[in-house]
């Protein structure tokens, strides 16, 4: 028999329910995600808050995720799915009510997003297991690629009816569509059969020895270590401009949450394109070129975007071009994501695989929060086209200290993965 298609996986009702609760999750997560980038702001009026309040979303996946991993390993994932997106239900819709009875603070602000974050640092190891066992070995690789598109596509969606929401309704229809898409959701993965076997071992098992030995496993492996160390500096180097989107939105460009609206949709087609194309890309070319070239544009970027509040002026930031250099963006973002993503399963054996992508994912994350966090303090003090223009050149400098680094790292030898 040939290897098995999208269509025959298709065919495989459990897959396709949770492939459908994955797209509608989606899509209220890229709505609710500009509608909250857009309460911050217009709420506190300060791109300090709408940086730090980016940062504390971010602290659970940082915090938490690796003990997460290692904690839903013991339990039912369908069961912890579902009540990840209750919890996040809740919490979406009493925001709702909080910003209707006119009581919103920037503490209850915070409290919300990291609350929700929290309940999503459970779902997103439990839902990468649970897809994993619904599929055979010769059909995970194209289930785990179909997942990936399908949220890819809805993420655009999502960006363009959330920017139709705040703009026609306001941010608390927006936040609405996010708890229909919750109990939707949820309705869909209940209906999934699948027996879940833990095996007595994994019970027995301390969390903390679990999580230990894949600390150890990332200490010895040199590759590892280099594509971790090269996935903390692309989210750095990410985090203030993605977090200060709105800003430039409303103080740079001079324009609404329409506007916010496109850059985001582009930004996806760029990641969902660049995504698609880089395994037959890295073909040609090898991975650490493609990461230079990312690195040098995201900080030409910056220099660009910065220039747009100073001599640039309104063709600078005009649609066409803004939206051109955006979705360039999405497809340098993809390539990084993508490369780093493959390069972590070529050097980790399987059978580490499953506590070392959390930890992975964790230290990743951790740039994230102290980019995004160093960014709001810089604007307490300067105005945010200086803090682009001197971002510019320190993430120039940065690409050019870590081609020169590379030479040493790419020299060693990797380990190759279990089933190679």
């Amino acid at each position: 028999m040939g290897k098995p298609t999208y269509l025959d996986l298709l065919r495989c009702k459990n897959y396709r329910t949770l492939l459908s609760a994955n797209f509608i999750n989606r899509l209220g997560d890229a709505i609710d995600t500009l509608a909250f980038t857009w309460i911050v702001y217009s709420f506190t009026g300060e791109g300090t808050w709408a940086a730090i309040l980016f940062a504390v979303n971010k602290i659970p996946s940082v915090a938490l995720l690796p003990f997460a991993g290692a904690m839903v390993e013991k339990l039912k994932k369908k069961n912890t799915m579902m009540v990840c997106d209750v919890i996040r239900c809740v919490l979406v819709l009493a925001l709702i009510l909080v910003m209707g009875a006119g009581r919103l603070s920037v503490p209850a602000l915070a409290a919300f997003t990291f609350l929700i974050s929290v309940a999503e640092a459970f779902r997103i190891p439990a839902s990468t297991s649970f897809l994993t066992q619904l599929l055979n070995r010769e059909m995970l690789d194209r289930g785990v690629m179909l997942n990936v598109v399908i949220t890819t596509l809805v993420e655009i969606g999502g960006a363009a009816a959330g920017g139709l929401l705040i703009s026609g309704f306001g941010a608390q229809a927006a936040l609405a569509a996010d708890v229909l898409s919750f109990v939707l959701s949820i309705l869909l993965i209940a209906s999934i059969r699948q027996e879940e076997n833990i095996s007595t071992d994994m019970k027995e098992a301390s969390s903390i020895q679990v999580l230990k030995d894949g600390l150890i496993y990332i200490r010895k492996n040199v590759m590892l270590l280099f594509v971790i160390a090269t996935v903390v500096l692309a989210n750095g180097v990410m985090s203030p401009i993605d977090s200060l989107l709105a800003v430039v939105v409303v103080d740079v460009f001079h324009r609404e949450a329409g506007y916010l609206s496109v850059l985001k949709v582009v930004l996806s087609v760029g990641m969902l394109l660049g995504g698609i194309s880089y395994p037959a890309l890295r073909a040609r070319i090898k991975d650490e070129k493609w990461y230079l070239g990312a690195f040098v544009y995201i900080g030409l970027l910056y220099f660009y975007v910065a220039g747009c509040g100073s001599w640039l002026g309104t063709f600078g930031g005009s649609h066409v071009v803004m939206a051109g250099l955006y979705f360039l963006y999405g497809i340098a973002a993809s390539f990084l994501a993508a490369g780093l993503g493959i390069q972590l399963m070529e050097n980790v054996q399987q059978e580490y695989m499953a506590r070392v992508s959390t930890v992975y994912s964790a230290i990743a994350s951790a740039a994230v929060p102290a980019a995004s966090a160093l960014a709001g303090l810089f604007l307490k003090k300067f105005a945010l086209t200086s803090v682009f223009f001197g971002a510019a050149f320190v993430i120039l400098g940065l690409a050019v200290v870590w081609e020169v680094l590379r030479g040493i790292y790419v020299k060693a030898p990797r380990i190759e993965a279990a089933d190679s």
